[in-house]
């Protein structure tokens, strides 16, 4: 003993050994002896964290077999006489117990970042680098229960509490359409982090710990409103009929010329078909009115035959030119036809890369799918998102439609929204188109009047064709046009 109190044993000369080699000093204030054999310290609340890490198994052993050691430097005895040299550095064994299993509690996700900020209790160190937690592991889920298991690197515990995750950029565009809102919902879902068995390599015991662990996103930022589209061209003026007699000549670059001539002693008549893939361009004999209208559709202008790099994960789509000076975006570019099947076929519908179109030639792209309303997709239909195939065979007896959400989310936040019917048994069964052709399934429509789509279709430059091609029969025939 040292006359005095609280001061026989130097604490801050004891040194412990725990797995795989590693050593903590104590910081916890000197005690004194309980007597001439034992002492007992309670360790600070920092020494008692360190040592909880490296002490990770029951018993005299760590996991990675390591054994357990407690060194004593000199003068860790201060009551021994300062010429005696006390120092006991080996062969001190520790037998520790109550070791318990580590669990996640909670976690934090930064949006732009892609950090994963994982809270837990009892994590346990594992010898060597970048190994304590194994991210394979560790499963998220966001938007409409969708689920995403994480691909990026193992890391280590910042402490017995915490560790971070930096998600690779597959990962990130992953988790990025999943948890697509700051906060702790998406959609109705609740943001988890489900740990798998063995996810603390530290740890002997292979407990999971899959449910309750809330996660809270920030960093979203607001979607980027998509430009928007050119309206349809208004349907073709009526061919100009002459107020004179004599020549009259019509011409267009249409299919098969577009091309009409009426000489003689009657008033000249003249009409041409308008362009694929333009307005429609009428000229008449003279005196006539002329019309000339261009338009692109609602397309933008994409680059011919380029496509974003293909990214596990990720969906491809067309690029498109950008002006100088104006900032990235993702916005649509063809619109999604409706599909109808037979009643009890089975569906395959596949979103055509010309769907959406992003400014960047590098965007990576991920597609999210539910229904109108954000709700989950029917159980007997499966979406891929990588490949933008809807897949599934409807139950006996189903008819009716499924209103689909198609939502296209960059790894800068840009959006952009489709929204198409998948129709099961409905009428006008003649014109259900083969399963998995993209952008090319038919259309739905309701017994009774045109659909919102058949009327467009009237108004389309297929639909200005036939009308303008029935008007010439007419004329050549002599009879009137409808």
């Amino acid at each position: 003993k040292l006359s005095g109190a609280a001061n026989d044993i130097d604490v801050s000369k004891l040194t412990i050994t725990g797995e795989g080699g590693a050593t903590y000093t104590l910081t916890t204030s000197s005690v004194d002896i309980t007597s001439g054999t034992s002492f007992t310290i309670t360790l600070s609340a920092a020494d008692k964290a360190a040592l909880n890490m490296i002490l990770n198994k029951d018993g005299t052993t760590s996991t990675g077999t390591g054994t357990y050691n407690l060194a004593a430097a000199e003068d860790w005895a201060a009551g021994a006489a300062a010429a005696v040299n006390v120092a006991d550095l080996t062969g001190n064994g520790i037998t520790v117990s109550n070791v318990a299993a580590p669990t996640v509690t909670s976690a934090t996700y930064d949006y732009g970042t892609g950090t994963l900020t994982v809270t837990g209790t009892g994590l346990l160190k594992r010898s060597g680098a970048a190994n304590d937690i194994d991210v394979s592991r560790l499963t998220l889920s966001g938007k409409a229960g969708g689920t995403y298991t994480l691909t990026s690197t193992d890391v280590e515990l910042t402490s017995g509490t915490t560790f971070t995750v930096t998600l690779n950029n597959a990962d990130k565009a992953v988790i990025n359409a999943l948890l697509d809102t700051n906060g702790t919902v998406s959609g109705g879902s609740t943001y988890n982090l489900a740990a798998a068995g063995s996810w603390n390599r530290g740890s002997a015991v292979a407990a999971a710990d899959p449910t309750g662990n809330g996660v809270t996103v920030s960093g979203v930022p607001k979607p980027v409103v998509a430009p928007p589209t050119q309206p349809p061209p208004p349907p073709p003026k009526e061919p100009v009929v002459g107020p004179k007699r004599g020549e009259g000549t019509g011409t267009g670059g249409g299919e098969g010329g577009g091309t009409g001539t009426d000489t003689g002693g009657k008033p000249g008549n003249g009409f041409g078909l308008p362009p694929i893939g333009s307005g429609p361009t009428v000229t008449g004999d003279p005196g006539g009115p002329q019309t000339s209208q261009t338009g692109d559709g609602g397309r933008v202008a994409i680059i011919p035959a380029v496509l974003t790099p293909p990214t596990n994960g990720a969906f491809q789509v067309a690029v498109m030119a950008k002006a100088a000076g104006a900032p990235d975006a993702l916005v649509v570019n063809a619109p999604m036809k409706d599909a109808v099947v037979a009643e009890g076929a089975r569906i395959a519908v596949t979103i055509p890369a010309d769907a959406f179109a992003a400014t960047k030639s590098d965007a990576t792209v991920t597609l999210t799918a539910t229904r109108m309303n954000g709700a989950a997709l029917p159980g007997w239909m499966t979406f891929n998102p990588q490949t933008g195939t809807f897949e599934g065979t409807p139950p006996p007896g189903f008819k009716g439609e499924v209103v689909v959400k198609v939502i296209a989310r960059d790894q800068d936040g840009h959006e952009a929204v489709q929204t198409f019917k998948i129709a099961v048994g409905e009428a006008d069964q003649g014109r259900v188109a083969p399963g998995g052709a993209p952008g090319r399934t038919g259309d739905a429509r309701p017994v009774g009047k045109p659909s919102l789509t058949e009327q467009l279709r009237s108004l389309s430059m297929k639909g200005q064709l036939a009308r303008q091609a029935a008007l010439f029969n007419a004329i050549k025939t002599g009879g009137k046009a409808a």
